[in-house]
């Protein structure tokens, strides 16, 4: 059994604390949060479920035993690279929803070499997980090349109605904005989702290709006509979402395109990957994995085998295959 602390109890957090309380193979051992208002107050009522006995604190020097740190605090590991040394240095190993942690080795090169040495320092293992960055369109992606004797191209898509999310999803994914008003968000960087040029690097790696040239944009998707969701009303003309795209060549002229569009009123969400090789690959997942879902069980099914890791950084790469959890 793998005792667990959460560090960070917003949405993300609540919901792998939920999915953790759902598994016979772990216990809660403590909560961290700089929130006044839930901190002393006991995690099972946190997320509307019976007292745990256990209470959420304001720092993790408060927390006495632990196996692994399930850390949700921020995409961006500016903000959460002292709390990653102030928890390793404490001596608990962390699995984390920063998307900036997912595979730091292309674009936060210094920040990923330190975290790897205080994690050897202090004996502990640290991996960047969730969803996407995570899963669908890098971890899944890297291992459904498995059955290929060769790859000519790679285009991994998800799709997904925004709608039916979160408001804090529909707000990042820019719904409800003037094109003016995504284009002035977009040129100051507050826009677009974190962790898909770390996907594309992630592919790129795995693979053993090396890349000559990445591109990336980011368009929004134009509303054709009203909409209005539970959180947003969108009008005609307004922004209703974004389309990222993530393209990479190699030296040797094999692409990976990385399509991510979330908007109000999609048709149709899915989740695709098509392999131009031998053989031709085309696996469709109707519906698409559930984000919050997805993400909170991702988690929990990594950290059996991020236990197996010797100390240092890792990615879901180092990982034994990972599967259901009980």
């Amino acid at each position: 059994m793998y005792k667990l602390v959460f560090f960070g109890l917003g949405t993300i957090g609540r919901e792998i604390l939920k999915t953790a309380l759902l598994k016979r193979s772990f216990k809660i051992a403590g909560g961290v949060d700089v929130n006044p208002d839930i901190i002393g107050k006991d995690l099972g009522e946190l997320i509307g479920e019976e007292k745990l006995g256990v209470n959420v604190v304001d720092s993790i020097k408060k927390i006495e035993e632990a196996d692994v740190v399930v850390h949700s605090t921020s995409s961006f590991l500016k903000i959460t690279l002292p709390q990653f040394k102030e928890i390793m240095e404490a001596g608990f190993s962390v699995i984390s929803t920063c998307e900036e942690l997912f595979y730091p080795f292309h674009f936060h090169k210094k920040e990923a070499e330190m975290l790897d040495k205080i994690a050897k320092e202090n004996g502990v293992s640290i991996l960047g997980a969730g969803i996407n960055p995570g899963f669908v369109l890098d971890t899944l992606v890297s291992f459904i090349t498995t059955v290929s004797r060769d790859i000519e191209k790679i285009t991994a898509e998800r799709y997904l109605d925004a709608s039916k999310r979160r408001k804090q999803l529909q707000l990042k994914v820019g719904a409800s904005l003037s094109k003016e008003e995504f284009d002035t968000l977009k040129k100051d960087g507050k826009l677009g989702h974190i962790g898909l040029p770390e996907s594309l690097t992630y592919i790129f790696d795995s693979l053993g290709w090396k890349i000559k040239d990445i591109e990336n944009s980011l368009e929004p998707v134009i509303a054709e006509e009203d909409f209005e969701t539970e959180y947003l009303k969108i009008k005609k003309e307004s922004v209703r979402g974004q389309h990222q795209v993530a393209k990479g060549i190699s030296e040797d002229g094999r692409e990976i395109k990385l399509i991510l569009r979330m908007a109000v009123g999609e048709k149709e969400s899915f989740d695709r990957i098509r392999i131009k090789g031998i053989p031709d690959i085309d696996l469709k997942i109707d519906g698409g994995v559930h984000g919050d879902i997805g993400t909170s069980t991702v988690i929990i099914n990594y950290i059996p085998g991020l236990m197996k890791l010797p100390p240092g950084l890792h990615s879901t790469r180092d990982l034994p295959l990972p599967h259901f959890t009980m």
